[in-house]
């Protein structure tokens, strides 16, 4: 049991470098060849947004953006809908004097199929280009979409299979790109396991809706519907940012009994409310909202290359074109519209049913209050019950999720605790702990599912 100054075994040490995991470096952001002529760019944005990043973590910044930015939200949200806003003010007080919820908006259907002209395909050209993401693309048929997933390492059975079969599942503003250097690019498929990386609907190389939402529920039932079609088992799920409320949620519609094996939550968080007298909820609040408001204000023209930037600062122009090369134009961006609204808002109980009326398209999470924590609830439940090993992973510089890092460990059953019952932190990494030290990651990851215990060494500590 991974206890802080406990006996543990050291993971294999370099010989060039005392403590460090001994994994093949197969490409950090440094090794990836910069376009003739960008180098002195990327420095100079690496800089940039690396002091934003490091700035944003400290609460009187995060309050200043939030007031910049709403003051240009109210502005613009002002001139937008300014016929509404007599009305909408006439309905919170009409509510304020019933004391009673908006009517709740209409569940989704149990099925939909997306016949052709609600969907839209990312052209294969915006793809050729890659060096790290070479390898044959395989494709999952959902309800008339097209689902696209990657598969590396033997398959389970096979005579050099090594036991493990890995499930890696994105978050937003991501995709399965973000594990080409610890999944599905070599590291762990060149130790004989089976690794499979799925672009969620609207992300990356799978289809993106025109005029349904990229909701919670869709994602969660296509999910469900692969792990089926796959016929998957004895799976490890990595799951990453939004990915550990899709994946958690997508259990409860997977067929075999013998499916999960364990569970990796990788700068994960779930949609629940927060106490705003809690600093780190009050701190999460400002950027959460900030965010929303940011795509509010641009809709479908919002800009995603300067926030892959501030998430992963030291990844050069050619990383960041890989995130970005699956919209090229605005109408193949609207997953960055919709689907930060999906974020559960953060405002107390009481004030959500009145700023469902006053902002309603800023979160359609606020239509959607009681679906919402049933989900989580569901999760909640599932993972005081959980027998399966779980290990809890943040970048030591994560500034977007890390202020849920300590609620999981409240969360989770201690038998699934068991193996590691702390929070592993990576250091030199931030929310895309996966881009910015892969060799760290996948030695911890490769570690927890032998059993072997992790221990303190350079680029790891516990919280």
């Amino acid at each position: 049991m991974s206890k802080r100054g406990g006996p543990l075994m050291t993971p294999p040490q370099s010989p060039r470098r005392g403590g460090q995991p001994s994994v093949e470096r197969i490409r950090s952001p440094e090794d990836v060849k910069v376009p003739a002529g960008s180098t002195l760019r990327d420095i100079i944005l690496s800089l940039i947004f690396g002091v934003a990043s490091w700035t944003y973590q400290f609460m009187l910044i995060r309050l200043v953006v939030f007031l910049f930015t709403f003051s240009v939200f109210a502005v613009v949200y002002s001139i937008r809908h300014v016929g509404d806003v007599p009305s909408r003010i006439r309905k919170v007080m009409r509510l304020w004097n019933a004391e009673r919820s908006p009517e709740p908006r209409g569940k989704e259907p149990a099925e939909r199929n997306f016949p052709q002209g609600t969907y839209l395909r990312t052209p294969p050209e915006c793809f050729s280009h890659f060096v790290e993401y070479d390898f044959p693309k395989k494709w999952f048929e959902w309800n008339g979409i097209r689902i696209h997933y990657v598969e590396a390492g033997p398959r389970n059975g096979d005579r050099d299979w090594a036991g493990e079969t890995f499930l890696f599942v994105h978050g937003n503003p991501s995709w399965s790109f973000l594990f080409r250097k610890v999944a599905v690019m070599h590291q762990l498929a060149a130790a004989n396991h089976r690794v499979l990386a799925i672009d969620l609907i609207g992300f990356g190389m799978s289809d993106k809706l025109v005029f349904e939402p990229h909701s919670i529920k869709i994602q969660v039932d296509m999910l469900a519907s692969f792990c089926n079609h796959a016929k998957l088992a004895g799976v490890t799920m990595v799951l990453h940012d939004w990915g550990g409320v899709i994946g958690l949620s997508a259990l409860d519609g997977i067929q075999s009994p013998s499916f999960l094996k364990h569970i990796v939550l990788m700068d994960a968080f779930l949609p629940s409310r927060v106490s705003l007298g809690h600093e780190a909820d009050f701190s999460a609040s400002l950027m959460l909202m900030t965010l929303q408001m940011y795509t509010a204000i641009l809709g479908k023209h919002t800009f995603l290359e300067p926030l892959i930037r501030f998430i992963t600062p030291k990844s050069p122009t050619s990383v960041v074109h890989g995130y970005t090369a699956p919209y090229p134009s605005s109408v193949l961006s609207t997953v960055f519209e919709t689907f930060p609204r999906l974020i559960h808002p953060m405002f107390p109980g009481r004030l959500t049913p009145f700023f469902a009326i006053l902002f309603s398209e800023l979160a359609e999470g606020l239509h959607s209050d009681e679906d919402i924590h049933a989900r989580v609830d569901t999760i909640k439940h599932r993972l005081k019950a959980m027998k399966q090993p779980v290990l809890i992973v943040y970048g030591a510089q994560d500034q977007i999720t890390i202020y849920f890092k300590d609620k999981w460990k409240k969360l989770l059953s201690s038998v699934s605790m068991e193996r590691c019952d702390e929070i592993v932190m990576i250091q030199n990494a931030g929310h895309f702990s996966p881009e910015d030290n892969s060799d760290t990651v996948t030695a911890v990851i490769e570690s927890f599912v032998k059993g072997q215990p992790i221990k303190y060494i350079d680029h790891v500590y516990f919280a």
